[in-house]
């Protein structure tokens, strides 16, 4: 019984500002939004009337307090462990990260933070030329970021990228530098987009439940302009999806 309203803005764009301003030109009932920062605070939200809920990220860096806002993500740093045991349990060693930045306060910092974690728990040591640094989550800034690693004469035998998008930059690299995937340096991701699956090789990869992301986002934003629940934050599980881009080595 609801109308959609949905527009897509820039990422560099405030996603609250231009969420205020289509509350009170459109008469919004409640905001889903799909992907935003994770600092708000308080004063951030003030200028929104009405009930909202974050998918696909939450507020780990921000101010507010549990009950100030809604959210529905997945684990960012567990999910990216996870994926990192993967590849030690593959028998690989030398694991580089993919990452946008290490300090972005969004989710290249989380899954970069489980990224080390999963090197500490595995007993192996941290190391700056296995950070790959691309500086946005843009596919060709992780090709070039990637190249650019390979041509400083990077050994390692595993990439993490922190992005499915990110992923198919770096194999791309990869190839190009003569590398073949899996035979010759295997990569893991986390996302589950739909290219990745028909990429060659189908990158192997933590999948997201979008769908079920996008139906529970709605029915806690229902909840909450029905008056029948308060604001709350869930965490869905991933899937991994077993491509084609791991390979064990031991």
């Amino acid at each position: 019984g609801f109308s959609l309203v949905m527009q897509q803005i820039p990422s560099c764009a405030d996603e609250v500002q231009r969420a205020a301003v289509m509350e009170r030109e459109k008469r919004l009932r409640g905001i889903i939004f799909l992907g935003g920062r994770f600092d708000y605070t308080p004063g951030d939200l003030a200028m929104l009337n009405v009930p909202f809920v974050c998918c696909s990220y939450s507020n780990q860096y921000g101010t507010l307090r549990v009950g100030e806002y809604s959210a529905v993500s997945i684990a960012d740093e567990e999910t990216a462990r996870q994926a990192v045991d993967h590849l030690y349990d593959h028998g690989h060693r030398r694991i580089a990260a993919l990452i946008c930045r290490e300090d972005d306060q969004s989710i290249s910092q989380l899954r970069y933070q489980g990224y080390l974690r999963a090197l500490a728990d595995c007993g192996l040591p941290t190391e700056e030329e296995l950070v790959i640094r691309a500086g946005s989550f843009d596919i060709g800034d992780a090709y070039r970021a990637t190249a650019e690693r390979l041509r400083q004469g990077a050994d390692f035998t595993a990439v993490f990228s922190i992005a499915d998008n990110m992923a198919l930059g770096a194999m791309r690299a990869l190839r190009e530098a003569g590398c073949r995937v899996p035979e010759d340096c295997s990569v893991i991701a986390i996302d589950g987009l739909t290219m990745s699956e028909y990429f060659h090789p189908m990158l192997t990869t933590l999948c997201q439940p979008m769908e079920e992301m996008g139906r529970r986002s709605v029915e806690i934003l229902m909840d909450m302009i029905h008056g029948r629940g308060r604001p709350r934050c869930e965490t869905v599980r991933t899937v991994l999806r077993r491509g084609a881009s791991v390979r064990r080595i031991n």
